[in-house]
This record gives C-alpha cells, sequence and structure tokens, in this order.
C-alpha cells in the first residue's frame, strides 16, 4: 500500500510498503537519482541532521578504495574496452562496501546513508549498453536499505538547467537524450526491486522541503506508523 505524504503540502510522489525495523537508532538509508537531481547536496544535508540525534556516517558509490578508483578512473577517461568491465567492477565495489562498510557499521549502531547504490548501476550501465535485466539480476540479492529516497523529476529540462548552472563541462550521461532515460529507469526501480522501500521526491523542491520530508518519513519509520 503507498504512504501519501501530501499533507505536508509539497510535491511528493510515492512512499512504498515502509516497516519499522528491530533496532530504530541503526538504519541504512539510500539517497540515488540522475544526474544534476541534488542527491549529494540532500545527502550531506540529512546526515548533518541525523547527527544531531543519532551516531550517522556518509558513504558513497563508487567507494573510496582503490577498487572505487578504479571505476572512476575509467569513468573519466577510460578506454572502451575498459568500459566494457565496469558492470563487474560496480558489482564488486558494492559487495565488498556491504560487507566491509555498511552491514559492519549498522550492527555497531550507526546509520549508514550511501550517495548512491544499485540503482544506479541499473540506470547508468543500461545507458552504457548494458540489458536492464542483466543489471537487475546482478544486484538483486545485495541487502535492501531501510529506506531508499530517489530524488528526480518528470522535466529533463530541471536536470539540465542545474547542469548547466555548475558551469562544468557535460559529461556522455548529461546530455538531453541521456538524461531522459535515465528519469524513465529511476521511474521503473520500484518495479525492479519490488522488495525495496522506495520514497520518490522531486528534486523541484528546495533543499530544506526535501530534508523536512525525508526526515517526516524516517521519522514515521521508525514510529512504526507507515501504513503497509
Amino acid at each position: 500500500m503507498r504512504y501519501n505524504l501530501v499533507t505536508l503540502g509539497i510535491k511528493i510522489y510515492m512512499c512504498y510498503n515502509l516497516k519499522k525495523t528491530e533496532s530504530v537508532n541503526t538504519m541504512f538509508i539510500v539517497i540515488d537519482g540522475p544526474d544534476g537531481a541534488g542527491k549529494s547536496t540532500l545527502a550531506k544535508m540529512l546526515t548533518e541532521k541525523l547527527a544531531e540525534a543519532d551516531r550517522v556516517l556518509l558513504t558513497a558509490e563508487p567507494t573510496k578504495t582503490e577498487l572505487g578508483k578504479k571505476i572512476r578512473q575509467i569513468l573519466a577517461n577510460g578506454t572502451e574496452e575498459e568500459k566494457s568491465t565496469l558492470t563487474e567492477l560496480f558489482v564488486k565495489d558494492r559487495g565488498e562496501h556491504i560487507n566491509d562498510f555498511i552491514i559492519p557499521n549498522v550492527n555497531d549502531g550507526y546509520v549508514v546513508i550511501s550517495d548512491r547504490y544499485r540503482y544506479s548501476t541499473v540506470c547508468y550501465q543500461h545507458l552504457q549498453g548494458e540489458e536492464t535485466q542483466k543489471l537487475v539480476n546482478l544486484n538483486k540479492d545485495f541487502i535492501s536499505p531501510d529506506i531508499t529516497f530517489i530524488v528526480t523529476t518528470d522535466d529533463v529540462n530541471v536536470l539540465l538547467d542545474r547542469i548547466a548552472n555548475r558551469g562544468a563541462d557535460r559529461d556522455f550521461f548529461e546530455t538531453k537524450t541521456n538524461l531522459t532515460i535515465a528519469i524513465e529507469e529511476y521511474s521503473k526501480m520500484k518495479e525492479y526491486f519490488p522488495q525495496d522501500n522506495i520514497v520518490y521526491i522531486d528534486c523541484a523542491n528546495t533543499p530544506e522541503e526535501s530534508l523536512r520530508i525525508m526526515v517526516d518519513v524516517i521519522n514515521e519509520y521508525k514510529a512504526g506508523e507507515l501504513n503497509e
């Protein structure tokens, strides 16, 4: 059943099947979404906000390990042959991230927030030519976050304007065509991962509005008051 936050007066798309965990002070939260949506800013803001009451760690994918650095190098200026190995590298990096960082820290009482997770791999490796179902199958057995916030839009021009305002050159993923595909792919993540608790947030909100939505969702999740 969907849980709708229309009473906030701020646009939020949908929220699915959020359930209370045994320990509400230890959580694994993901913030994901297409380039230009502002997810990294929100990840930092949410980390700072939750740190007022909990022990919180912010992480990201690709990771800062040697494997993660290799992925970033290939994304930046790798050969076509090297790029063909990216899916395998992303999956390996994620497995190590889960086993070496996420699970140990959640078990130690931390709230772990990850900037990107398997949803990015499905979206962006699809843009690199991989078949979607293959990508889903490679990622479906990884642990599900307690809550996933996908920050997105139905208007590609919102993303294009934000990317243009950064002043940096656009990369392969930041063309209008690819961003349009990315928006569509992110809209299907609940279909791809039906077991996941996914909240879609409109990136046209101000960062403060989106932060308020996320905190309200987390608080209701902790209280066990969300509809199933």
